[in-house]
């Protein structure tokens, strides 16, 4: 429960400032690299300190969380450009797909590999 509502507030604030940005006619996908900073930003503080619990400071968690925060972008910007320009689906509707997709297969690399979350009995 605890990663829905911090994926839901870091996805919100990534979504807000992307129509800002892109009503304020930036570039799509500087709207989406500027945007996913933002919502990055927030996610990485929720998940350690709130979600996963993880005091530690670790130069290892920072780092492993902005390279695979830097392929999400990479996926992130792809899959726009690909349903923006490809296929014709309005920025808008592109930028919660590509959301959609990258949150579905973060939870599973945080908990296993960033945030190394082990039961404790």
């Amino acid at each position: 429960m605890k990663y829905l509502v911090s994926g839901c507030s870091a996805a919100l604030v990534e979504y807000v400032v992307f129509l800002v940005l892109n009503y304020l006619s930036a570039i799509v996908l500087i709207s989406n690299s500027v945007s996913f900073i933002s919502g990055l930003t927030i996610s990485f503080i929720l998940n350690k300190i709130w979600v996963f619990s993880n005091k530690e400071k670790s130069k290892f968690q920072l780092i492993a969380y902005l390279a695979l925060a830097l392929i999400n972008l990479m996926i992130s910007n792809v899959l726009i450009w690909l349903l923006v320009e490809d296929l014709n689906i309005p920025s808008i509707i592109s930028k919660l797909l590509a959301m959609g997709i990258i949150a579905i297969w973060n939870y599973g690399f945080f908990s296993k590999f960033i945030f190394n979350c082990k039961k404790q009995n």
